[in-house]
């Protein structure tokens, strides 16, 4: 993870939401009017056009290169950009302390995706935590460590879930398998196309003619 984002996260905030909220206007509008069928476990239909694991719907993100590594609640899978799976990987011994770097950071990345990107909905991203046999939800990793003390990473999944009062249910996918894929859940809600986007990410600088043909 790159140290502006722990930096400067915060503080840039408003200019990655304009950055992102443009995005998102775009490839809601492309698919507004789609209409979605499932038509197997395996495969979704949108627009009367089928999309698999095996062929994906390719999306084309153009992401200015002064947001590009803010925006990593998005872009999470692209190099470059910062990711969760970077954050928690430097835990040291595998274990989140209280007001360590590595929690303050967690918590950073869950608060725009929540307080920003799933603002005024009945949705979160939540840091899910496996104690024993039992799986426990929370939409900080600060309220995790007050429940559970020092975390091991090995138990931490990001799983989007649905408020239900005072708690907090996993979402799932087609297939019964809880809810992980950001980009897709943004734009498809929970109509299955998890797995199913092929997710392009690049700079203007970048771009080349055959990105926007294969899109």
């Amino acid at each position: 993870m790159k140290s502006k984002f722990k930096e400067n996260g915060k503080n840039r905030i408003l200019a990655v939401i304009a950055s992102a909220v443009m995005f998102c206007l775009v490839v809601l509008l492309i698919i507004v009017t789609r209409k979605t069928d499932a038509v197997a476990d395996t495969s979704v239909i949108i627009n009367g056009k089928e999309y698999s694991q095996d062929n994906k719907m390719k999306i084309l993100e153009i992401v200015s290169e002064d947001y590009y590594d803010e925006l990593g609640p998005i872009i999470g899978n692209s190099s470059g950009s910062v990711k969760w799976d970077d954050i928690v990987a430097k835990a040291t011994d595998k274990k989140v302390a209280s007001n360590s770097d590595v929690q303050k950071n967690m918590d950073v990345y869950l608060q725009y995706v929540n307080g920003i990107l799933l603002n005024g909905t009945n949705y979160n991203l939540c840091l899910e935590y496996k104690s024993g046999n039992s799986y426990n939800y929370y939409t900080t990793s600060n309220d995790a460590i007050q429940k559970a003390g020092t975390l091991d990473v090995d138990n931490i999944k990001l799983i989007f879930c649905k408020k239900d009062g005072n708690s907090y249910i996993p979402m799932t996918t087609k297939n019964g398998s809880k809810l992980r894929d950001a980009f897709s859940f943004f734009v498809f809600g929970d109509k299955g196309m998890e797995g199913f986007v092929d997710l392009v990410i690049k700079k203007p600088s970048e771009v080349t003619t055959k990105d926007i043909d294969d899109a």
